[in-house]
């Protein structure tokens, strides 16, 4: 049986998941540049070894209330070299874990940015879809652009 890697963190009261192949690194929460203007679940820009990024708040797009601790962590994803990078906000990050396909269930109700569930024996942990991800980034970038 195969089995694929992802990585789990907390966002709030909440496990969630990210495929494995699409996290960067993790990094402490660095200093973000505020943006005027920007949605409620932007929460500024990362300048990432020269490379500016968006930032999303991983508590505004999962429903969690809002809050950032200096313990934070930004996980910077990034699909491929025709994707831009993009940082998302959460709480904590745990650790990577190995998931069956016989654990692994699609999931296309409540959020879009949501593709599927894992069991595991902590429960249920939702998994963030990357592509959803970086199509609200792009979908921010074409309001901006509008906006000049």
């Amino acid at each position: 049986m195969t089995t694929q890697p992802f990585v789990t963190f907390r966002v709030g009261s909440q496990t969630f998941a990210l495929p494995l192949a699409a996290v960067q690194q993790v990094i402490r929460l660095p200093a973000l540049t505020l943006i005027a203007g920007a949605p409620p679940f932007v929460v500024g820009l990362l300048d990432l070894y020269g490379h500016v990024i968006p930032v999303l708040w991983g508590h505004r797009l999962l429903d969690q209330p809002p809050t950032v601790h200096l313990d934070s962590m930004v996980i910077v994803i990034g699909l491929d070299a025709d994707h831009l990078q993009l940082g998302l906000l959460v709480d904590e990050v745990y650790k990577v874990c190995h998931a069956s396909s016989d654990t692994m269930t699609p999931l296309r109700l409540g959020s879009n940015i949501l593709s599927m569930s894992l069991r595991s024996d902590e429960g249920v942990i939702p998994v963030l879809d990357p592509t959803a991800l970086h199509a609200l980034t792009v979908t921010c970038t074409e309001v901006g652009q509008e906006a000049s």
